[in-house]
């Protein structure tokens, strides 16, 4: 359900554009309507949040632009879209910086409003969807501090082994990968679980696969017992045996790390070796404290316990038992990286999961990755978890790699995405590595090369044309070149080259 809030003076108006937008979507709900911009605050402050706020921007007392940089003071991005008769682009420009989603002029068919506020939809829930990944991703891997909110929002959750249960007392799982790496298990879930919203993630081993749903999002009619059974049965059992966990009941999203905890132990106690088996399991049952005492793994265990002894040796030992069983369970490499990854994570070393992650992705083979892994352990046991996460990824590396692009291609458009992929990290954390590292961000890293190179042909006797200049560093656009250009030196590039 999108829940709307329109604020617009013109009583006709208002009420046509409310029967306009419930006509459209049957999930598209007006929850308020106000005539100015201070009705509209009033309206926000005691109403359950909007999704979108819907706003014409001339109005008395208080007008849509305020309204939109009052909502940012307030409700932080909460989105907004913008409805106007005028085509004046100050207005459009004032609006556009103050963050709104859309633009609109109040010729609009009703169809082209519908594509619009179609379009924030998908919008809000892309971001929603990660939102919800990231807090899912940290209640799992042990940072309660990145879980938005209180923690309280249900979720339903089911655990997928596919693997043997080797050592019940220790929840030790021999991984069937393969079954894993092969299966389209997303459209498997998909099938069953139909419009419901549901978020897949790894567990602590490769073996491991935890299902996540939204409650609120489950059909009326669906069973989720029989549908997750169904799962079970669609999944392949010919070469691994494979256990399917259900959780029987929705739990909170603080929970998870517990009740994952909980369901392993649960699998363990009830299955055999090489049995295959649906089970339904009650967390509420069972004491929260009791999922505290249950150990991930007993090889960690080992590095854990030469980390907090300072012993070099049994951590060096701890990791060649660890790398014997990746090689006995036959993981990819990528499955190993993702495993020292929760290890660095559930260890306390102060970054997200996907950072950690994006630090140890460079490693090129299974040696340089354990010899990466080594360093940084070592680091931290030494008292220096900052020198951790470098000596994990070969940051001066990267960093240079990173510039040396920028510098060899500075006139053509380079996006963030773009040079996180040729350097082979994710985008946030190659930004927050060459930040720290050079003292800017790559794009304004980019900005000041590009502004130098333009210094250097203002001064050169070749008689080129501002545009020409622009186009030779890298902007199709004169006007926002020497914007840029003034910017930085404090004068306009036609100045500079006077002088």
């Amino acid at each position: 359900m999108l829940k709307i809030v329109v604020v617009e003076d013109e009583p006709p108006i208002l009420r046509d554009l409310v029967a306009t937008i419930e006509a459209a979507r049957n999930t598209w709900k007006v929850i308020g309507q106000a005539r100015d911009g201070e009705e509209a605050l009033v309206t926000l402050r005691k109403s359950e949040r909007p999704d979108l706020v819907i706003s014409d921007i001339r109005m008395p007392v208080m007008d849509g632009l305020e309204l939109t940089a009052r909502i940012r003071q307030e409700f932080g991005a909460l989105p907004v879209m913008i409805l106007s008769g005028f085509r004046e682009f100050d207005y459009a420009r004032k609006a556009l910086s103050l963050g709104v989603e859309d633009y609109l002029l109040k010729q609009f068919s009703t169809e082209g409003l519908a594509i619009a506020i179609e379009r924030i939809e998908r919008s809000i829930q892309r971001t929603r969807r990660n939102s919800m990944q990231r807090s899912l991703e940290n209640a799992l891997y042990g940072s309660s501090s990145g879980i938005e909110g209180d923690g309280k929002t249900p979720i339903g959750m089911a655990t997928l082994i596919a693997g043997t249960v080797t050592d019940p007392a220790c929840q030790v799982f021999l991984a069937g990968s393969i079954v894993w790496d092969s299966l389209p298990l997303e459209g498997l879930v998909a099938a069953v679980l139909g419009h419901t919203d549901f978020w897949i993630l790894e567990g602590w081993t490769s073996a491991e696969q935890i299902i996540i749903w939204d409650p609120a999002t489950v059909s009326g009619t669906l069973d989720i017992e029989t549908v997750l059974s169904s799962l079970f049965e669609s999944i392949p059992r010919q070469i691994t045996p494979v256990i399917v966990i259900a959780e029987k009941k929705p739990v909170f999203l603080s929970e998870l790390r517990a009740c994952y905890l909980l369901q392993r132990k649960y699998a363990a106690d009830q299955c055999s070796p090489l049995s295959s088996e649906f089970l339904v399991h009650d967390a509420t049952r069972l004491s929260r404290d009791t999922a505290s005492t249950l150990k991930p793994n007993p090889l960690e265990n080992l590095v854990s316990r030469a980390l907090s002894d300072g012993n070099e040796e049994i951590l060096t030992g701890g990791l060649s038992t660890i790398v014997g069983e990746w090689k006995t369970r036959g993981i990819s490499q990528s499955r190993a990286k993702q495993e020292v990854a929760f290890f660095m994570n559930r260890i306390g070393s102060g970054l997200e999961y996907s950072e950690i992650e994006e630090i140890f992705a460079p490693a090129k083979d299974l040696p340089e990755l354990v010899a990466s892994w080594k360093n940084a352990l070592t680091a931290i046991m030494t008292g220096n978890p900052d020198a951790a996460m470098e000596t994990g990824s070969g940051s001066r590396d990267l960093i240079l790699a990173a510039q040396r692009y920028l510098e060899e291609n500075y006139t053509t458009h380079i996006s963030g995405e773009e040079l996180s992929k040729k350097i082979g990290i994710g985008a946030s954390y190659l930004s927050k590595l060459f930040k720290e590292k050079i003292g800017v961000s790559p794009p304004e890293y980019l900005v000041n090369l590009r502004m130098e190179q333009a210094q250097r042909l203002l001064s050169s006797e070749a008689p080129l044309m501002i545009m020409e200049v622009a186009e030779a560093v890298g902007y199709t656009d004169a006007g926002h070149f020497s914007r840029l250009f003034k910017k930085k030196f404090g004068m306009w590039p036609s100045e500079y080259r006077k002088n």
